[in-house]
């Protein structure tokens, strides 16, 4: 495995530790990649607690609020802990293809990119796929040249999701319909 390259996985979760367990599944297979995997339990019952426990996978820590803050709240929870250089964001009910990570630094590094994100596809139960698209265009994405800079400036302490203030509800609250990876690094 390649230790250049290093990413922190955020994933928030409520309720829903039957869908986090096939994410954590995918997460942890992706290769070529030094992973760390931050789960925020968003105030949840004990089903995820036991989940990451069961795991026993030092890869993945368990963060754990006391009251729910929201999808962006858990977030910008998970970013706050997050220890590598990179910090990716995955929801609870997302999987990953194995070389998903790796091609999204690996795009990052070329360009000398601040942050890279990816197209989706949906599956069925079966993991057949009914529906995707590759990703948009930058020009497409709604965000402006730079705003990423705005959103972490050198001297912020603790980075944001982008999209997220925990002050706005969830709809509100995002900006990108896109879970990027991003560069913690000024």
């Amino acid at each position: 495995m390649s230790t250049s390259l290093a990413a922190s996985v955020v994933i928030p979760t409520r309720n829903r530790a039957n869908l986090l367990a096939l994410t954590l599944r995918s997460v942890l297979g992706q290769r070529d990649v030094d992973i760390e995997v931050v789960v925020v339990d968003d105030g949840d019952g004990p089903e995820t607690a036991a989940l990451v426990n069961a795991l026993e996978d030092a890869r993945v820590r368990l963060i754990r609020n006391s009251e729910p803050r929201g999808e962006c709240g858990a977030r910008n929870c998970g970013v706050a802990a997050a220890q590598r250089e990179w910090v990716a964001f995955c929801d609870d009910d997302d999987l990953w293809a194995p070389d998903k990570l790796f091609s999204q630094l690996v795009a990052a590094a070329d360009e000398h990119a601040a942050w890279v994100y990816a197209g989706h596809v949906e599956v069925d139960l079966h993991l057949r796929v009914l529906s995707g698209s590759p990703p948009p265009s930058p020009d497409d994405t709604g965000v402006p040249s730079g705003s990423v800079a705005a959103v972490w400036p050198p001297f912020q302490p603790t980075l944001r999701a982008p999209g997220c203030d925990p002050y706005l509800k969830p709809r509100a609250s995002r900006a990108l319909s896109i879970l990027p990876v991003l560069n913690r690094s000024p």
